[in-house]
């Protein structure tokens, strides 16, 4: 047991020493070294067979317009690929995480003049934040390699959000009145419609609270455009389907509290982030990516159901009944993309976002269907997730992908 001890301490060093080094290698080259580092490691990893290792070298040059945040995302990857193991626990991948990220941010800092560094507190505050917020993702439901990208992604959005926090930005008060009318008025008809439960009308309100306070009605209606064209998909569903619905079979979970957390959670956590950031561009793409792959999942889902013709299983690609997981058809498909493009399309028309960030929302919404199916046919069938769960991380995915190509913009 002694040696054991000794044994978990003498890892934990080695882990902090390997990531201090790579802090250490990555505050110091100008960022055209890290697009050549990048790019180098990235063809090198393609012919190594190792696609996902080359997608970590290339996610932090997607901050290229950001050469300040380079290279403490470059520190972040070297800590995700080499020092960052499941059995350690969140306290200690956290504190290697933060350690390397404030470690690139200071140390490019005094190699460039130290004008992007707001100061040793605040830096530190910065890479604690973004260093807990990476570690979360190791609770993502991916296996394999494709882990490491995936929680890149997550560092180099964490990274720049954590830059762009500004405390001081207040919302006037009367925007949560106006948002607590529309999206109680809303609730209460879905609560008397019965499409919805009290603890789920609370969350919903919460969910149009949130969106109005930090992205005004712009971001008001782009949910409620979620929640209707959802309404509209299901109510078609339930009156055109051959076999009579059945609350427990197609919605294990049902319309409450979990529900709207799994499908509106995400997009909330992303507006949170916009509400606090000096350009909240990048964190309302998220927003709407996310709501997007939910209108899309739910609208392909449902009218997939009734109208889908052959229906395959997205993973296996072996013939599948309607509205099982994972399950996939033509018209599900095009549907799904027409919602894609619904939200993309509103957001541009509402003047939250420009072209380019509609089609980040597009990319994001079209990836967070995808994630769905696959997470449901892989996952959920054989009783890992539930419902729920997939909703959720199929629903982040979609804000991280959007997230991230509009960063690269």
């Amino acid at each position: 047991m002694v040696y054991e001890l000794k044994y978990r301490d003498a890892d934990i060093f080695l882990k902090i020493t390997i990531a201090v080094v790579i802090a250490l290698v990555a505050g110091f080259p100008p960022i055209i070294v890290y697009s050549a580092l990048g790019v180098s490691m990235a063809v090198v990893a393609v012919f190594a067979d190792s696609v996902a290792l080359g997608a970590v070298a290339l996610v932090p040059l997607g901050l290229f317009s950001y050469p300040h945040l380079v290279p403490p995302v470059f520190a972040a990857a070297g800590v995700i690929v080499f020092a960052m193991e499941k059995r350690q626990g969140y306290f200690i991948k956290t504190s290697i995480m933060a350690g390397a990220i404030f470690a690139g941010f200071i140390l490019f800092g005094w190699v460039s003049g130290g004008d992007s560094n707001p100061g040793l507190a605040v830096t530190a505050l910065m890479s604690l934040a973004a260093g807990a917020t990476v570690a979360l993702g190791d609770y993502m439901p991916l296996k394999g390699q494709w882990r490491m990208p995936a929680k890149t992604v997550i560092a180099a959005l964490a990274i720049y959000g954590a830059w762009q926090f500004r405390a001081s930005n207040i919302i006037f008060a009367e925007n949560w009145l106006i948002g607590l009318a529309l999206s109680g008025s809303l609730a209460f008809m879905a609560l008397m419609a019965r499409r919805i439960d009290l603890a789920g009308a609370f969350g919903g309100v919460v969910a149009g609270v949130v969106s109005y306070v930090t992205l005004g009605t712009g971001g008001f209606v782009i949910l409620a455009a979620f929640v209707i064209f959802s309404e509209i998909a299901t109510y078609v569903s339930r009156n055109r389907a051959e076999k009579p619905f059945d609350f427990k079979r197609d919605e294990p979970d049902g319309r409450g509290l979990y529900n709207v957390a799994a499908n509106m959670g995400p997009a909330m956590l992303f507006a949170l982030v916009a509400l606090f950031c000096d350009d909240p561009f990048v964190f309302t793409v998220g927003f709407c990516a996310s709501l997007g792959g939910a209108l899309a999942d739910t609208v392909s889902g449902e009218l997939g159901r009734v109208y889908g013709g052959k229906t395959v299983d997205i993973h296996t690609l072996a013939p599948a009944r309607p509205g099982a997981n994972g399950a996939i058809s033509m018209v599900g498909v095009e549907v799904g993309i027409a919602s894609a493009l619904l939200i993309g399309g509103g957001a541009v028309l509402l003047k939250i976002t420009s072209i380019g960030g509609a089609v980040a929302i597009f990319a994001g919404a079209l990836a967070g269907n995808l994630a769905d199916s696959f997470l449901g046919s892989i996952l959920e069938n054989k009783g890992l997730l539930t419902n729920s769960q997939v909703n959720f991380w199929a629903m982040l995915s979609a804000g991280l992908v959007g997230a991230y190509i509009a960063l690269m913009l």
